[in-house]
């Protein structure tokens, strides 16, 4: 047995790949690293058993993530993780919604335009808030709540006309004052100048320019929080996350409740279904309520905070009995991988 990991660059290591390596020692698994860089990276490719991709947001990770998984998969059968059904929507959010409501699950109403013209009709006829998100970002970040017809036409003409750096939203000064505040938005401005001065470019390591298309999402008034759910395999990991101090987004705010008997079951089944629905191997989804008031899914990603699935007391089966216990994901995700149910922990 050979697993083999991935290598995108010491200084982009993926940040899960350190368990998965303490994972195969202490399980005496043999793993290789593989560069493709290197002449014999395909040679190395050919005798593994099983392939680790583990890629984040940055522009050149999910690039190669979409060259080599496929051919991985495809041209040498290689099991592969995320394989390409779990992977392939990643950090984006228009290829989720259309994934997940063309398969008639609850996911909250998204509007998408490709023209200027349509996007702006939409937006003289609909109500107000609405949610403002590009199709990648974690965190929060990139979603905005617009009030008014004036800010979406904003948003509108600089998604259609200039477009956005996707780490930084920027429409204007007086706006970019206002929304990030005077000290936030001084250093982001300051930390790009001097990118540009030492090193020739304006540093963009995540994402790139984003334009030609806009992404509205329902605002549903009354939430508080959103629950995370993750379902690796038959396991179902499951906590709440508080909204940030005066803001409508929970995400990236660090205020999470743990206690699992205040877990929304109805979440947990969902999110099972859509996990045996699309073969997923991994999944993280967020919950929140319709207008309704019913579970909906707002967004999905395959991979994660590893440390807050560990701080679980334990997780659900599908059958929603409950497994006490803390668990590394990436125990998890190896035991199904490799097809080894007596694979051992890490502590």
């Amino acid at each position: 047995m050979q697993v083999g990991l991935f290598f995108f660059g010491a200084t982009k290591e993926p940040y899960m790949q350190k368990r998965f390596i303490e994972i195969l020692d202490k399980n005496k698994i043999t793993f290789c690293m593989l560069n493709p860089n290197n002449a014999d990276f395909w040679e190395r490719v050919s005798v593994c058993d099983a392939i680790i991709m583990h890629y984040g947001q940055y522009r050149t990770q999910l690039e190669q993530a979409s060259t080599f998984i496929p051919l991985f998969e495809n041209y040498f059968h290689k099991n592969c993780f995320p394989n390409s059904s779990t992977g392939w929507h990643y950090d984006d959010k228009i290829k989720q919604f259309y994934l997940l409501s063309l398969a008639g699950f609850n996911y909250i109403p998204c509007h998408i335009f490709y023209q200027y013209e349509e996007a702006i009709k939409f937006a003289e006829q609909t109500s107000y808030p609405i949610v403002f998100k590009l199709r990648g970002g974690a965190g929060s970040s990139n979603v905005r709540l617009l009030h008014s017809l004036s800010e979406a036409r904003l948003y509108i003409n600089k998604m259609f006309k200039g477009g956005v750096f996707n780490s930084m939203l920027e429409l204007g000064l007086r706006y970019d004052l206002q929304y990030y505040g005077l000290k936030r938005f001084a250093h982001g401005k300051l930390s790009k100048l001097y990118h540009y001065l030492e090193e020739g470019y304006v540093k963009t390591d995540f994402w790139g320019i984003e334009k030609d298309y806009i992404l509205f999402q329902d605002f549903c008034a009354g939430n508080t929080y959103d629950t995370r759910i993750t379902v690796i395999g038959n396991r179902a990991f499951g906590f709440r996350r508080m909204n940030r101090k005066n803001d409508f987004r929970a995400s990236g705010s660090g205020r999470i409740d743990w206690e699992k008997s205040k877990v929304d079951l109805g979440c947990v089944k969902m999110a099972f279904s859509v996990s045996e629905h699309f073969s997923f191997q991994s999944m993280a989804y967020d919950f929140i309520y319709d207008r309704e008031g019913n579970p909906a899914i707002c967004e999905i990603s395959y991979t994660y905070n590893d440390l807050a699935i560990h701080t679980c007391s334990g997780y659900w089966d599908r059958d929603l009995s409950w497994h006490e216990g803390h668990f590394w994901p990436q125990y998890c995700i190896l035991s199904d991988l490799l097809k080894d149910p007596q694979l051992k922990n890490i502590e």
